[in-house]
């Protein structure tokens, strides 16, 4: 989903975005983003920006019907597009002050650019695909 940066959350209607984690995942775990994106319109001069973020049930729980869901910001990073107007991304965090409950714990990520060519107002849309993968470290 696009978003914000500078604002993490989500209306409560699109909680369905979040990618529940099945297992547990202890500190030490690393989560793994990677993908990339198109936007024809997009030169090396534009920025494609990417982050990981994250929600529990508890979220869910306490947030009114009209409340936006807070995201809890993890990692993020970005990168130019290339003159093609593609990008390849990746993004690696690592669990060091708190585990994930498996089925608790839902994965969101977010991405924006800055793609607005100087005789548009509006914003081209981008295409993306991604990929989340997990390693457990063994205690």
């Amino acid at each position: 989903m696009f978003f914000d940066p500078a604002t993490p959350e989500i209306s409560i209607g699109s909680h369905h975005c979040g990618v529940p984690i099945p297992r547990n995942l202890p500190l030490g775990s690393i989560i793994t983003l990677c993908g990339n994106a198109y936007n024809p319109h997009a030169y090396e001069d534009y920025r494609f920006s990417f982050g990981l973020f994250s929600y529990t049930c508890e979220d869910l729980r306490i947030a009114g019907p009209d409340d936006p869901l807070p995201l809890t910001f993890l990692a993020g990073s970005g990168k130019t597009f290339e003159k093609n107007g593609t990008v390849c991304f990746e993004l690696d965090f690592e669990l060091t002050d708190t585990a994930f409950t498996a089925c608790d714990t839902f994965l969101v990520v977010g991405f924006a650019d800055d793609v607005v060519p100087p005789e548009r107002e509006d914003p081209l849309p981008t295409s993306f695909t991604y990929t989340l993968n997990t390693i457990v470290e063994s205690l």
